[in-house]
C-alpha cells in the first residue's frame, strides 16, 4: 500500500508546543482531510505504520505521529530527494519546498499563503482544500525526480537516505539517555589533558 501523507499544525516551531489540527491522506485521484480535533489519528495507526508513506519533509510531520505512538517505517520523502539532487549547490530559500517542486517538475502552482491561516484550524472550505492539495502531487513529483536521480546515478544514495529517515527522526524525537556524572567526568579529564598538552607545547617553544 502506498499513500501520500501530510499534516497541519498550529505553528511551525516544535511538536512540543504546537497542536495537530489535521492530517491528510492521498491516494491516486482522491485526497482525504481529517480534522484531528474530532477524529482520533490512532484509528489510522495500522495503515500509517504499514503503508509506504510519500511525503515532503516528513521529518517535520513524524514527531506528531510518534506523540500518538504511531511509528511509520517505510517512507519516500521528496524533500530528501530534492536535497540530494541539490546538495552542494547554492539554491534560493524555498527552492526545495513543496510549492517550488510542484512548479518546477509539474508546472502546478500551489498557493502556500493559506498555510498561516490553516494554523488556526480547519475553519472553512478553503483551508480544507488547501490541506488536500498538499497530498495531491507528491508521487508525481517523485516520479519526475527519478529522471534526475538516474542521470546523476544517485539511486543508492536516495534509497539509503529514505530508508534511514524514520530512524533519524525517531532518534531526534526520543533523544538518548546520558549518564551525566560520567559525562562530566569525561569532560573534566579531557580539559585536564588539554591543559597538560598546552603546557608541554609552551615548554617546547620556550626552548627554541
Amino acid at each position: 500500500t502506498e499513500i501520500e501523507y501530510d499534516c497541519e499544525t498550529s505553528g511551525l516551531s516544535s511538536f512540543l508546543v504546537e497542536k495537530l489540527h489535521a492530517f491528510q491522506i492521498g491516494i491516486p485521484g482522491k485526497q482525504f482531510v481529517m480534522d484531528a480535533e474530532t477524529i482520533d489519528i490512532k484509528l489510522f495507526k495500522d495503515i500509517l505504520e504499514n503503508a509506504t508513506l510519500y511525503g515532503h519533509n516528513l521529518g517535520y510531520d513524524f514527531p506528531y505521529l510518534y506523540r500518538e505512538k504511531i511509528v511509520p517505517r517505510k517512507v519516500v520523502d521528496t524533500y530528501v530527494v530534492e536535497y540530494e539532487l541539490t546538495k552542494g549547490l547554492f539554491v534560493p530559500r524555498g527552492y526545495r519546498g513543496l510549492a517550488a517542486c510542484a512548479e518546477r517538475y509539474l508546472g502546478v502552482t500551489l498557493d502556500k499563503t493559506e498555510q498561516e491561516k490553516v494554523a488556526e484550524g480547519l475553519t472553512d472550505v478553503e483551508k480544507i482544500l488547501y490541506s488536500g492539495r498538499d497530498v495531491m502531487y507528491i508521487r508525481d513529483i517523485y516520479a519526475q525526480q527519478q529522471n534526475k536521480v538516474r542521470a546523476l546515478k544517485l539511486e543508492n544514495r536516495v534509497h539509503f537516505e529514505n530508508t534511514y529517515l524514520p530512524a533519524h527522526v525517531y532518534l531526534e524525537y526520543s533523544g538518548v539517555k546520558l549518564n551525566e556524572e560520567r559525562l562530566g567526568r569525561l569532560v573534566r579529564e579531557q580539559e585536564a589533558d588539554e591543559m597538560i598538552s598546552l603546557r608541554h607545547l609552551e615548554q617546547t617553544y620556550a626552548k627554541i
